[in-house]
Formats: C-alpha cells, sequence, structure tokens
C-alpha cells in the first residue's frame, strides 16, 4: 500500500514578494529546493537563458565541415578529403529519431551531402553494427555522425577507421571504461558534473552540433526546437539546466509548428498543438513515434518529419496510426500479465527492484510497461523477455535520485550487454543468472538510495484541497512551474473523505475511467483513471481520500479542466449490509453430472465447439440458476458473467475446450475470417470470434493482428466492430513476429487459468473471492 507524504511547512523568502507569486506556488519553489529570487526567476522563464556553448565541440565541427565544403580557412583540420557523402546513424526509440532528423534537416540546411541510417529493431538491436556500416561505406560515405548511439562501440568505429572513414560520435549514453577512437566525440557524461549541458539526452546533444554548426554560416537553429522538445520528454531527460530551457523553448515551438508530419499526426490523433505541453509529446507523439521504431522499420520517421509532400505525409501518419494501435494491444496484454505475476507473488513488490520475466513477452514493449509499473509502484522495474537460446533481454525504467544504470553495472559480470543512462536501460543475461542478477542489483540500488526501497511506496502530496478550489485559476498558476517531467514532477493534490458517485468508462478499448466523486461540502469533480479499467475501486458507500494532479487543455476546441487519478485510501468503509441471498455452488466437475440434464430454466454459458449447448459470455441476462459449462477464457470472463447473471446457484463444470497451439489458433481464426468475407461481406465483431474460438477478445485481435501484419487480409476494428478486406496490405515481418509471441503468451495464459480451474479445491471460496477483488 503506498504511504502518503503530507506537504512539509515551508517559510517563504521576504524577497519572493517580487515575482508576485500565488502562494502555492512560491511554497513549491521553496520545497523543491529553490529559495533564490534569482534561481526562482531562473526556473520560471527558462526560455529566456542565453544558450551554453558545449564545450570542446569545436573539434567535432572542424572535422564535419571539411566534409561539407566552403569551409572557414581558419580551420586547421588537414585531413584529405575523398568523398563527401556523410551518413548520420541514429536510434530507433523517439531520442533517436528525433536527433536523426534534426541532424538530416541541419546539414541539408548546410548543403551538404547527406544520407542517415536507422537500426531495423527486428533485425538489430541499439548501437552501430558493423555489417551494416559496411554497406554505407561501400555505398559512399566518408563520414560518420551517431547521434544517441555510439559511445561504446569500439569495434564498429575501429573498422570505419580501418577504411578510411571519420567518425563524429555525439551521444549521452554512459561511456565505458575506454572511449572510442573517433574523430570527435560530444557526450555530456564527459562533462563536469553540475553543468549547465550535463542532462542533455542524445537529441540535445544534435542540436548543440547543429547549433554550433549553423552558426559557423550565420544560420539559426530556431527551427529545430519542435524536434528537440520530442526527444527529451520521451527520453525521460532530467529537467534541469539547459535541458529545461530548451524544453520550454521547444514546446512553444511546437505549439506553432509548420512541420506536416507533426500536424497530420494532430489532426489524426485529434490533439490540438496551440495548446500542446509535455503532456502532448508523452502520451501523443511519443509513443506513436515508438511504435514505428518497436514493431516497424523507423527510418521512414526522417521523411515524415521532414518532407512537405502532403499525400506522402498522410500515408507515413496513417500507417503509424495502425502501428500504435498495435502497440497499445501488445502493451495492454503484457501490462495485465506483469500484473497477474505480482498478484502471485507480492512479495516481489518488497524487493529494491520490480523484476519480472517471461517468455512470451514481446520486446519491442517490455520498456513500456517498465515504465507503466514505475509510474504505479514508485519503484525501478525491469522486464525481461525469453529468447529460445534461453538469454533474457530486457529494458529498466528508473525512479528520480536512482541511476539504474550504475546499478547496473555493478553486477556486469552477470551480464552479456547492458547500456542506458541514468533513467532507463537495456541489457541481456543467461536465464541462470537471473536470481543473483536479483539479487546484486537489489543490493547496488540499496547502495544509492538506502533501505528506503524496501519500505512501502511512497506519494508526496503538495497541497490538500476542497474539490471547489480546484479550477482554472489553480492550472493557470500550475503552468507557470512546467514543464514537468523528471527533475521536477507534476504536483500532486488531495481532497479527503470523498465519496463515489458514479464511474463511467471510455476509450477505444474502455480502458479508462471517468470517476465522479463529491466531498464533504458536496462539491463534484470528475477525475480520469488513464488505464483503470479492471483495478479495485472503493466500495460503494466509503468514505476515502483521493490523489490526482490538475492540468488545463483544450479538447475539440474547447477548454477543459482535467484532473488524473493518482490514488486512493478508504478511511471510512462502507456500512456492512445483510446480504439477502446467499450464492451456493454446486461442484460438476467430473462428477457425471450432464449438462443436458438440467432443467429448462437454468441459464447455460458455453462456447467454442460447445456452443449449441447455451449462450456465450456476450449473450448472458439475470437469472436465479447458472451453469458454467465451458471453462472461462480467465478471471476477469469469469467476474463479469457472474456480474451479469446474479445467480443464487451456480452449476460450475468449467470443460476447457481443446488446448490450441498459436497456429493451429491463426488457422481456426483465418476460417472465421474467410466465412465473414465470403458471406457477411466482411463484417463481424469480436465477441462473435470470441464467443466462436472461446478466447479472450483480447486474444483474438492479436491474431487478427497477425493476419494483417503478415499481409494475408486488411482488418480494422473499433469498439467491438471488426471489418475485413481481401485487400492485402504490405507485409511487416519485425510485427508479425512481435504479435505471434504476444499470441502464444496469452493462449499459454488462458490454457494455465483453466487448468487451474479444472482442479481448484476451494471453488466456492475460489468464485466468492473473484466477486469481492475482481479477479480469481
Amino acid at each position: 500500500m503506498t504511504r502518503w507524504i503530507d506537504p512539509p511547512p515551508v517559510e517563504v523568502p521576504a524577497s519572493f514578494s517580487d515575482l508576485n507569486l500565488p502562494p502555492l506556488v512560491a511554497q513549491t519553489l521553496v520545497r523543491r529546493g529553490i529559495s533564490d529570487v534569482t534561481a526562482a526567476r531562473a526556473f520560471l522563464h527558462p526560455d529566456t537563458l542565453p544558450s551554453t556553448p558545449f564545450p570542446g565541440i569545436e573539434k567535432a565541427v572542424e572535422v564535419i565541415s571539411q566534409y561539407i565544403g566552403d569551409t572557414d580557412p581558419s580551420l586547421s583540420y588537414s585531413s584529405v578529403r575523398r568523398k563527401l557523402l556523410i551518413c548520420i546513424w541514429g536510434d530507433f526509440d523517439v531520442d533517436g529519431q528525433s536527433s536523426t532528423t534534426l541532424l538530416v534537416q541541419a546539414f541539408q540546411a548546410l548543403q551538404a551531402n547527406v544520407m542517415y541510417y536507422i537500426p531495423v529493431r527486428g533485425k538489430e538491436s541499439h548501437g552501430v553494427h558493423v555489417q551494416t556500416l559496411k554497406e554505407i561505406i561501400d555505398n559512399g560515405a566518408s563520414l560518420i555522425v551517431t547521434c544517441d548511439t555510439g559511445i561504446t562501440a569500439h569495434a564498429a568505429i575501429d573498422y570505419a577507421n580501418s577504411r578510411g572513414v571519420d567518425v563524429v560520435v555525439t551521444d549521452h549514453h554512459d561511456p565505458g571504461e575506454t572511449l572510442p577512437n573517433a574523430k570527435a566525440i560530444v557526450n555530456p557524461k564527459l562533462l563536469p558534473e553540475g553543468h549547465l549541458l550535463a542532462n542533455l539526452a542524445g537529441v540535445g546533444v544534435a542540436y548543440k552540433l547543429a547549433e554550433a554548426l549553423l552558426d559557423t554560416r550565420h544560420l539559426t537553429p530556431d527551427s529545430l526546437l519542435d524536434l528537440v522538445a520530442l526527444g527529451l520528454i520521451a527520453d525521460v531527460a532530467l529537467l534541469k539546466g539547459e535541458t529545461r530551457s530548451l524544453t520550454q523553448k521547444g514546446i512553444h515551438a511546437l505549439r506553432t509548428t509548420q512541420r506536416l508530419g507533426l500536424r497530420v499526426m494532430a489532426e489524426l490523433s485529434q490533439t490540438v498543438l496551440e495548446t500542446a505541453n509535455e503532456e502532448t509529446i508523452g502520451f501523443t507523439f511519443a509513443p506513436r513515434l515508438n511504435a514505428l521504431g518497436r514493431l516497424g522499420n523507423a527510418n521512414p520517421v526522417v521523411e515524415l518529419l521532414t518532407t512537405n509532400d502532403h499525400a506522402r505525409v498522410r500515408v507515413l501518419a496513417t500507417m503509424i496510426e495502425g502501428l500504435n494501435a498495435q502497440r497499445r494491444l501488445l502493451t495492454t496484454q503484457v501490462y495485465e500479465a506483469a500484473e497477474e505475476q505480482l498478484r502471485e507473488n507480492p512479495e516481489l513488490l518488497n524487493e529494491p527492484a520490480i523484476i519480472l520475466a517471461h517468455q512470451n513477452w514481446p520486446g519491442g514493449v517490455v520498456g513500456i510497461v517498465a515504465n507503466r509499473l514505475v509510474d504505479r509502484y514508485h519503484k525501478p522495474a525491469l522486464l525481461l523477455t525469453e529468447s529460445e537460446d534461453g538469454i533474457l533481454r530486457g529494458s529498466a525504467r528508473s525512479v528520480e535520485g536512482l541511476h539504474i544504470t550504475e546499478a547496473i553495472t555493478a553486477n556486469q559480470d552477470l551480464l552479456l550487454g547492458f547500456g542506458g543512462h541514468p533513467m532507463a536501460a537495456g541489457l541481456a543475461l543467461h536465464k541462470e543468472n537471473l536470481a543473483a542478477f536479483r539479487r546484486g542489483l537489489g543490493r547496488a540500488i540499496e547502495s544509492q538510495m538506502g533501505k528506503i526501497v524496501r519500505q512501502a511506496p511512497t506519494l508526496q502530496i503538495d497541497a490538500w484541497l476542497g474539490l471547489n478550489e480546484v479550477n482554472f485559476e489553480l492550472a493557470t498558476a500550475l503552468e507557470s512551474l512546467s514543464p514537468f517531467g523528471a527533475g521536477n514532477p507534476s504536483l500532486v493534490f488531495a481532497t479527503p473523505r470523498v465519496q463515489l458517485k458514479s464511474v463511467g468508462t471510455i476509450g477505444k478499448a474502455r480502458e479508462h475511467l471517468r470517476l465522479v466523486v463529491e466531498d464533504e461540502n458536496g462539491d463534484l469533480q470528475r477525475i480520469m483513471w488513464w488505464s483503470g479499467a479492471g483495478e479495485q475501486l472503493p466500495e460503494e458507500g466509503s468514505k476515502f481520500d483521493i490523489a490526482y494532479s490538475v492540468r488545463a487543455s483544450t479538447y475539440r476546441g474547447e477548454k477543459q479542466l482535467t484532473l488524473q487519478f493518482e490514488d486512493f485510501r478508504v478511511v471510512e468503509e462502507a456500512p456492512l449490509t445483510v446480504k439477502e441471498k446467499l450464492l451456493e455452488i454446486v461442484d460438476c466437475r467430473l462428477k457425471g453430472l450432464k449438462v443436458e440434464n438440467l432443467r429448462s430454466d437454468v441459464l447455460i454459458w458455453a462456447e467454442g465447439a460447445e456452443k449449441s449447448k447455451g449462450r456465450s459470455r456476450f449473450e448472458l441476462n439475470p437469472a436465479d440458476e447458472f451453469a458454467i459449462y465451458t471453462s472461462p477464457p480467465s478471471p476477469v470472463d469469469l467476474k463479469n458473467a457472474i456480474d451479469v447473471v446474479k445467480p443464487t446457484k451456480i452449476y460450475f463444470f468449467a470443460v476447457p475446450p481443446a488446448e490450441e497451439k498459436a497456429e493451429a489458433f491463426i488457422n481456426r481464426l483465418a476460417g472465421l475470417c474467410k466465412y465473414a468475407l465470403n458471406q457477411r461481406g466482411g463484417k463481424a465483431t469480436l465477441e462473435e470470434f470470441a464467443a466462436a474460438t472461446a478466447a479472450r477478445e483480447s486474444t483474438v485481435q492479436l491474431g487478427l493482428e497477425w493476419l494483417a501484419a503478415g499481409g494475408h487480409l486488411t482488418v480494422q476494428t473499433e469498439d467491438n466492430r471488426i471489418e475485413l478486406s481481401p485487400q492485402k496490405p504490405e507485409a511487416n515481418p519485425y510485427l508479425q513476429a512481435e504479435l505471434f509471441t504476444a499470441l502464444k503468451g496469452a493462449l499459454n495464459e488462458t490454457a494455465a487459468y483453466r487448468k487451474y480451474l479444472s482442479t481448484a479445491s476451494d471453488l466456492k471460496g475460489m468464485i466468492e473471492r473473484s466477486l469481492e477483488v475482481g479477479h480469481v
């Protein structure tokens, strides 16, 4: 259970009166260590701070200028120039994408002969790879400029040197024990601690290089600032020093950007650019661009963000929307599986870091899920997926104050490889080393943060408010503290002793909750609980404290106030009520009782090959007596069915359908699709396919997306509706592999749950617990 920490009392300096700040803003500055007026002005208006030159960047400018031409004669670099083609080598996450785009745009402005390459995640990992580098050099590249990568690429850079090709490294990841043999290296990790540029992400480093290069031609880098904001926010850069300044400038630039790719992405996602903030990047642009890098080929993003071809931009942006929908599906599947592991092994939450592994988790989304676990449990999280060769690969996400890459480095003798920065890292290790790594990482985290990491997670409350105090005036005052992010978290408010008045679901998959709460003064507020569907809610009639953040936004042209759920704690239980009816459970498993012998008024739940024996879970209605014939595919489906029927007596058969491997499931699903195409004009519903296969709806959707990713047919889903077309889309083998891994995991989870249902000894207790807490 999360422990809430009340705001400590503070004394605001008298000199702050010159700033004319609302009391809450002034108190927040002091609580965050800013008690000097000059520092407060710099924090509140970072966009007014002058640009800081990157120490030693002159060497990189000197080398690159030789390959651009028309160089300043005062430059002394004398290497013989044989070829002019420059290759920008980037990375497939948003920081790498934006860095690559930024340098390509800057080099084009300098009239350089430039190409670019971003590794394809499905066949390569992060970093500079010799085989691909060889092809690029064979095709004429004479200078390699890396961005968001390269600081540990010793072998690749040595190879380039052996071919007479120069390399300039721009990166922000932690260097190894030795630096690569590049002509120039620009990395903030090599700067003194506390330097204004020390927290730059890859795109920030690329921007400082572009700024220095453009300055040699008396050009300004202002048109690049929107890209800077994308990368800094997406990479969770620490918003201090010039990183905060660049982020604020970049967000302001984003609001008026003329970059066609971003404008079309905003249109397709119904986003208002004019009021964009860091949440717009974090929840709209970054997930979509990351989907391209995780599930496809990120190279087209450079074209998306640089071209003015309207038709091409719309094609690319629409493709990204589709990949983002598939990314959400995969993320949900892995997140639910991760939460199930934690429910089964709650002691894992007492460790310094949450470390989970599974052989059927698609590697492209484990980092996203790790981040969600950090947000929920306020602890570092590491998710690993197991490959067929027994190697675990995954991603780690950190909390403020913990340098996760340093903690991982302390255990490098157990690893096959790793890399990262303070807030995120990637790693690989043999499966048999996981237990030792878990212990070693825990010790390393404790050495940085102390024993506090083994205690219950905490939530800092910034102020207690009545619901009537939450208004646009408050939201406007908070904006002076933005942008929020690492190093400057959003403020969290709390209201005591509220009651839940109503709950609604929203979102394409009904995955979000809209809560309406009422405080003791009778004031009401709506609070959004993102991805809250399926979470435990306070009981009706109970009183609870609720924590939330506040933001003003614009949706479809209308200004609105958004309260975002953070946590709740019950302070007064709901009055006890006497149950009118007791639930009777009749265990029919292996007892010889046939469902056909039940009375005709008994409602029977049957699916798959046994569908003719009763109704599917989507056709149920209230009834006194309820027979569960087909074994439910998940705990949620069991609970939902009982909630709908509200029986007083349950006949529990739980006959498991024949277990299917992924290949057989796909074949059966393809048959259903063929029937829908031939007999129903391609129209169907997820519910129909789920009932026909006795599978979860999410499993059916994974199978449909696999068919589409393989180029077999076009699939469009919206809410419950499916529209199929025989038109064959372009195949995406990388996405198809990720979907197949997730599909195997979903089918295995259903099979394991059905096996549990067939042998559970305390059947009545199991069912009653599922109704009380929302899961079995």
